[in-house]
């Protein structure tokens, strides 16, 4: 079927896109748990969408009572997930200032040796820490990491920012359940948010919500890039979410014109072609129109009174380029 089709390829696509996030900047992710949430969020979209808690299962190919053991099984767990191996012993080593090979077996001895050995060893080719010395007393050093490096593995303030400005308005409660963080955590970065201006807190009732009205990257920043990859990905998967209808049933509505949408176009140049500066710059061009248009959209609202209800447009653009071999005339 060419559904089941387009399931492989988008499922082979996302594959590509988290290895690479998994590995981005030589870190090395905890992928353990992955297909587990992939299930809990599959089970959650499909019970949002109506589709029974039977027919669910059966798209997965389990009995009912299987179906729902597993979603309570991971439901419990889902907010008590711990570090991998390789993060752990980066963290050890950068807390410690360094460590000996016995240091290092010592502190993580209830592990798999020749897993922990695994993970010293592409620590060291990967250039993040350095080996002096041989033997048990061989010495792994820190090299081109600092404390700053590290703690932004474990910092989500602009994730947290982006959620709240896409999702909100959102209680403290909710924020801990949609980003499986600690309590405590959530509340810093609330904290820190609310400080720099990013999110707004209200009162509702008994309970205090958040909102965001804006979220801004700047071109450029190393800072924040989770966010910003999050926000292009966002995006686009919103964007095809609400085309599909028409797309899988086209022709149900000949007479309406639809703002959403999106489109796909290649250009095939090479050094100095004559168009070569205009498509490289064409992402460049769209930015600085859409950052106009945004600022005039943003000053016009200052002086009118906002509905209860609006509409959220996303425009969406993205511009990449990869090097294949040219075909003979």
């Amino acid at each position: 079927m060419n559904i089941r089709f387009l399931i492989d390829r988008v499922v082979q696509e996302n594959a590509v896109l988290l290895a690479e996030l998994a590995t981005a900047g030589g870190m090395r992710a905890p992928l353990a748990e992955l297909s587990d949430q992939l299930f809990i969020h599959l089970a959650d979209e499909l019970d949002r969408r109506g589709v029974s808690r039977k027919v669910s299962a059966d798209m997965f190919g389990m009995a009912q009572r299987a179906y729902l053991k597993k979603i309570q099984r991971l439901a419990k767990s889902s907010t008590d997930r711990g570090s991998s191996l390789w993060l752990a012993v980066l963290e050890f080593l950068l807390k410690q200032h360094g460590a000996t090979r016995t240091e290092v077996l010592q502190k993580f001895c209830r592990d798999d040796e020749a897993q922990l050995k695994a993970v010293l060893f592409d620590l060291v080719e990967s250039g993040l820490v350095e080996l002096r010395g041989s033997g048990n007393m061989s010495r792994y050093e820190i090299e081109t990491l600092d404390s700053e490096a590290i703690s932004s593995v474990n910092h989500f303030g602009e994730l947290l920012w982006l959620i709240i400005y896409g999702d909100g308005p959102m209680t403290h409660q909710e924020l801990v359940e949609r980003s499986h963080r600690r309590a405590t955590e959530v509340e810093e970065a609330l904290r820190r948010l609310v400080a720099a201006g990013k999110v707004t807190s209200e009162i509702t009732g008994d309970e205090v919500s958040y909102r965001s009205s804006a979220f801004v990257r700047p071109v450029g920043a190393n800072a924040g890039w989770e966010a910003a990859i999050l926000d292009h990905y966002r995006a686009m998967v919103k964007t095809l979410v609400q085309v599909l209808p028409e797309l899988a049933a086209p022709g149900q509505n000949p007479q309406r014109v639809n703002p959403q949408g999106g489109y796909t176009y290649a250009f095939d140049i090479w050094p100095e072609h004559p168009l070569e500066k205009e498509v490289n710059g064409s992402l460049s061009d769209a930015r600085r129109q859409l950052s106009d248009l945004r600022k005039r959209v943003d000053a016009t609202n200052q002086r009118l009174t906002r509905p209860p209800e609006i509409h959220k447009v996303v425009i969406y653009g993205g511009q990449s380029s990869q090097l294949h071999e040219g075909l003979e005339s």
